[in-house]
């Protein structure tokens, strides 16, 4: 099995590196864009008794961050 595991940091902190990216679309022309938010993409293959939530939690930072788990067959 393959999951993915998004972190991404809450939405009451500031990303500095998103509101970059934000500002420099909207130099670019880019209409309409609201927000964007900066986050990391963990693939991660394993078994199926492998306890992903575990895994998740050793690679983002609890008092920053939050993630989400997609797994794939």
């Amino acid at each position: 099995m393959i999951s993915k595991i998004t972190t991404m940091l809450r939405s009451g902190i500031l990303d500095k590196q998103g509101k970059a990216v934000k500002d420099v679309l909207t130099r670019m022309g880019f209409e309409g864009i609201i927000d964007v938010r900066i986050g990391k993409v963990y693939h991660v293959e394993h078994t199926k008794d492998c306890d992903m939530n575990r895994v998740a939690k050793t690679v983002y930072n609890e008092v920053m961050e939050d993630y989400t788990i997609c797994a794939e067959e």
